[in-house]
């Protein structure tokens, strides 16, 4: 398998339609003028293809667009201990009740000195059946 593609450079939010400014797409800033107008015009001229929310999909069934996970019946829900976070940490989350399955928040340093936030999913891994 060939790996996904990554961006190179910054990236700039660019609206499609004057009408409908919050939809929008990226384009990288470190391409020329030139592809940058190109890029732009087949976008534009594509936009009916673009899905912004699932109001915009009315004839794709469900079925189709959402996504179950392959649990074992035999596994019960898991809920994790609560682990409690320093007063640094606590003010960028909220909790939240969820009925099954609780998976503890999981904070830490990225390299550049801010946060990066996970899910420890580690017993509904264990759950899910194998492909």
């Amino acid at each position: 398998m060939r790996p996904r593609p990554e961006a190179m450079g910054d990236m700039e939010q660019v609206s499609l339609e004057e009408e409908r400014p919050e939809h929008t797409v990226q384009l990288g800033e470190n391409v020329t003028a030139l592809d940058r107008q190109s890029q732009l015009s087949l976008l534009r001229g594509y936009k009916g293809v673009f899905a912004f929310g699932p109001e915009e999909m009315p004839s794709i069934t469900t079925t189709v667009i959402e996504h179950r996970l392959n649990m074992d019946p035999r596994h019960r829900p898991a809920i994790q201990k609560k682990r409690h976070m320093g007063p640094e940490r606590a003010g960028l989350i909220r909790e939240y009740q969820y009925p099954e399955w609780i998976s503890n928040v999981v904070l830490v340093t990225k390299p550049n000195r801010t946060w990066r936030m996970g899910m420890d999913f580690t017993d509904l891994n264990k759950a899910c059946l194998k492909d």
